[in-house]
């Protein structure tokens, strides 16, 4: 005897849709690597606009306390350590969203 169809028809797969608690943990993820990442190019642009003024025709004050002329080779290491970690950041926050597509969980970038 030869059978001619299928015994049974399963239905098609459809993958669970992903718990509140994981969208809930990659958005908390995001919120505070965003929140690094933010901190950090709020202190680059401090360190710039005073690299800025210290080479601008104010900075001569010797009653100030803002950075003299040759600041911007003193805070030099410290604008570039500053600009890799946002990078590091940058990429750390492109491979959650990464994961997340995948987990089928949608964050909003901004």
């Amino acid at each position: 005897m030869v059978q001619r169809g299928p015994a049974a028809t399963l239905p098609a797969f459809v993958a669970p849709a992903p718990s509140q608690y994981m969208v809930e943990r990659y958005e908390d993820a995001y919120g505070t690597l965003r929140q690094g990442r933010d901190s950090l190019a709020f202190e680059l642009d401090l360190e710039r606009k005073r690299v800025e003024f210290s080479e601008s025709a104010f900075s001569g004050d010797t009653r100030s306390f803002e950075p003299r002329l040759g600041y911007r080779s003193r805070v030099a290491p410290l604008i570039l350590e500053i600009e890799k970690r946002i990078a590091i950041l940058d990429r750390q926050m492109e491979t959650l969203l990464e994961d997340a597509r995948r987990a089928d969980i949608e964050i909003d970038p901004r």
